[in-house]
């Protein structure tokens, strides 16, 4: 399966409202992520990870389809460095590869474009499949914080892995 990155457009806010309404997908996002997803507020979310001095974010396309969204937020002070990677995938593509590939694109291009010498994903320890993609990408696990999370009425251990040039 053909994997590209592309750059965010207002066209994808449909695309992204019907894959955002899946709570399979919104369970393991920030609250910032819309669930339930309106067509505004999909356009919403993409304006703010649109790309800025401090984040850059792409859409993900496998075959042509829309099919997620992966990007990193530039930290501040001490860990200017430093960003914070994070994604998500439609559930119709889970299990093929597809966010594995899109994760390494990802961090090449912003390794190659950016000032920084860490990307980092803090995931759900319970989100078996993200923490796969991480280390098939070649990110390492550096811990686990107890309980560091709290989600839809439910406490989480979160794993936080890493890719260092």
């Amino acid at each position: 399966m053909y994997i590209e990155l592309r750059d965010w457009s207002s066209g994808y806010s449909a695309d992204f409202a019907r894959v955002a309404n899946n709570i399979n997908i919104a369970r393991y996002q920030r609250d910032l992520f819309p669930h339930p997803c309106s067509q505004v507020s999909a356009e919403r979310y993409i304006r703010v990870c649109s790309d800025s001095d401090d984040i850059c974010s792409k859409a993900i396309f496998a075959d042509n389809s829309f099919v997620g969204f992966v990007g990193a937020s530039r930290k501040d002070d001490v860990s200017q460095k430093s960003a914070e990677l994070c994604y998500w995938l439609d559930e119709e593509y889970w299990g093929m590869g597809i966010m594995t590939g899109a994760v390494r694109l990802f961090t090449d291009y912003y390794f190659e474009n950016h000032d920084v010498v860490r990307l980092y994903a803090i995931t759900f320890s319970d989100n078996i499949g993200s923490c796969r993609v991480l280390e098939k990408a070649g990110y390492e696990l550096e811990g686990v914080m107890k309980k560091s999370a709290y989600k839809l009425g439910e406490y989480h251990d979160c794993a936080i892995y890493a890719a260092v040039r």
